[in-house]
């Protein structure tokens, strides 16, 4: 079935084009469909303008809103507003300057509102590309209180996921619901916990002053003895049986190599530990990544200089990638990760609570709003991610399983759920590190529970 989307403008934009092919590659969209542009002969046509009379049975119109197409930024995002749609049982959620209330997604063929517009704002992270540095972090992250999602509490929905699944049961096409491929990672962002005296009393003086938890010196203490004696591994070596055979799940495992700052530069890629854990890690079936470090996403060249090297330790290509503390500069990141020979990038999720930061839960391809181009690499969306799994659930006084179980349960579509652990997480001195150890050996023995 060919569905032509017809628009006035005399040049397509890059931005509609970009969409109508991450429309093509969504996995909701059922074989021997296709979305083109402007192609007189279709067996559905789609006028993309503000208005059209006279719509035949075989005709649709989406309302052109021109917020986000258009060259020039849009000024006012903090405005913008999450007017509810339904569709049957479901309610579907815009992004538009002025508000609208009980309105049907599409009546008579019309569609409520610009959904291309609303899939290429949550994709091109339009939001964090325009963010003012005064509403960032230390780590020039967007603060999670000022993305659209979450000020709408619906960072918890696949937004764009759900308006596709819509849009196509509106043309009378049935989604190509299946059960979908689930993955899991982990960043080794330190390999021990005890590296060496030196940084054991480091450890212990950040307890003391700065986490201001007297109450876990003795215990500290005690792991410290228990590993220089023997007795017990490391803390954070728990690869063991954090490495799953578990042949349903798509595996990736992300190396911290290099970097300066204070953030990093906890061990050597040349440890020979690490080199078994990759060696155990590749025969389980993990892909090998980098964690580019923390000040790459503003120097490219570190990240083309740090994949060199791991690429020499494994004697592989690297093509997997996720930024240390999800540091991403929309700008130059993803130009510098595809320049360097990254395939696919997995810094896009949340990291003080869990959800869906781009509103899918599916791999996209990713748009350059400052070359205003779509790029060739790949995003793979994570949506739990451990320590914003602990935060969000401390945030809310509630335990993490039932952050958890509730997160899933409320996810009204089947969509493939991505969840990133850290090693070093599990630490029982950690915040909610022996419930998080729980809960991760009831995911990785029972598939089914994401």
């Amino acid at each position: 079935m060919i569905i032509s989307i017809y628009t006035a403008e005399a040049q397509i934009s890059t931005r509609l084009a970009y969409i109508i092919d991450f429309l093509n590659r969504h996995p909701y969209l059922p074989k021997n469909h296709e979305f083109v542009l402007n192609q007189p002969q279709a067996d559905l046509s789609i006028y993309y303008q503000s208005r059209k009379e006279d719509l035949s049975k075989n005709e649709y119109l989406i309302p052109k809103q021109n917020l986000f197409f258009k060259p020039i930024a849009y000024d006012n995002i903090g405005s913008l507003i999450a007017n509810p749609y339904v569709f049957s049982d479901k309610t579907l959620f815009s992004v538009e300057d002025i508000p609208a209330r009980d309105k049907p997604f599409i009546y008579q063929n019309n569609f409520g509102f610009d959904i291309f517009e609303m899939i290429f704002f949550h994709l091109a992270r339009y939001e964090e590309y325009y963010a003012q540095p005064q509403f960032k972090d230390i780590h020039s992250y967007l603060k999670e209180e000022y993305h659209f999602l979450c000020r709408w509490n619906l960072d918890k929905k696949p937004v764009v996921d759900m308006a596709v699944a819509a849009f196509l049961e509106s043309l009378g096409i049935t989604p190509a619901f299946t059960k979908y491929r689930n993955a899991i990672s982990h960043d080794i962002d330190a390999l021990l916990k005890f590296p060496s005296l030196y940084k054991t009393i480091r450890g212990f003086i950040r307890l003391l002053i700065i986490d201001g938890a007297i109450h876990k010196t003795w215990k500290y203490w005690s792991q410290y003895f228990e590993v220089i004696t023997g007795n017990c591994r490391d803390p954070y070596d728990i690869f063991e049986w954090l490495l799953t055979n578990n042949k349903d799940l798509d595996k990736y495992l992300f190396i911290l190599v290099g970097g300066k700052s204070k953030y990093e530069g906890f061990y050597s890629i040349n440890n020979s530990r690490l080199k078994e854990i990759i060696v155990e890690a590749q025969k389980k079936g993990y892909n090998i990544g980098l964690h580019p470090s923390y000040n790459s996403s503003v120097q490219s060249k570190l990240i083309s200089d740090q994949k060199k090297e791991l690429e020499n330790l494994i004697s592989s290509e690297i093509i997997h990638s996720r930024q240390h503390f999800l540091r991403f500069d929309f700008s130059k990141t993803p130009q510098a990760l595809a320049e360097a020979g990254i395939k696919y990038d997995h810094s896009m999720g949340y990291q003080n609570r869990i959800g869906f930061r781009s509103g899918t839960a599916f791999p996209y391809v990713l748009f350059s709003i400052k070359e205003n181009r779509q790029l060739s690499l790949v995003e793979k969306p994570f949506s739990i991610m451990d320590t914003a799994l602990v935060t969000e659930a401390q945030n809310n006084n509630q335990s993490i399983s039932d952050l958890f179980n509730g997160f899933l349960s409320g996810i009204e579509i089947p969509v493939p759920i991505y969840s990133n652990f850290h090693n070093s997480s599990f630490d029982e001195l950690r915040p909610g590190g022996r419930e998080l150890t729980g809960k991760y050996h009831s995911i990785i023995q029972n598939e089914n529970h994401l």
